[in-house]
């Protein structure tokens, strides 16, 4: 009798079967962990637009221009065309302090009048393409 080599259907079935499982469970958290980076990626560029409408708006008043409203194509940040918005100054009524807002968009998340302390909670992060404010 020859000895014939090689795999039975059954074994390649149960081979198949097993990495359908390994796929089942593995899926979901590597979407999350994907969905989780870009999220983290969008505030790290919120918090980069707040810094360079704060550096801009520095050097504008020493010019003696107070622009307090600047976009993202303004503050020359090489986003690639991937985030639009802009970056203002804003007074908060009945305060003396002023603070900076982003309003900005990746065509995924969207942050409307965010603080840079408050890019902290995910709640202020929404998902959609609409940046509400105007510049004036």
């Amino acid at each position: 009798m020859k000895n014939k080599k090689g795999f039975t259907l059954v074994e390649l079935l149960a081979v198949i079967v097993v990495l359908a499982i390994i796929m089942i469970i593995a899926v979901p958290a590597v979407l999350d962990s994907m969905s989780s980076a870009k999220k983290g990626s969008f505030v790290v560029e919120a918090r980069n637009v707040i810094r360079k409408g704060i550096e801009k708006y520095q050097a504008d008043t020493l010019t003696s221009t107070q622009k307090k409203c600047y976009t993202v194509a303004e503050l020359k940040i090489e986003t690639g065309g991937k985030y639009s918005g802009k970056v203002v100054l804003e007074k908060k009524s009945g305060e003396s302090e002023e603070d900076w807002h982003v309003y900005l968009t990746d065509k995924e998340y969207v942050v409307n009048g965010v603080t840079s302390a408050g890019l902290n909670t995910d709640s202020n992060i929404t998902t959609g393409t609409t940046v509400s404010s105007t510049c004036s």
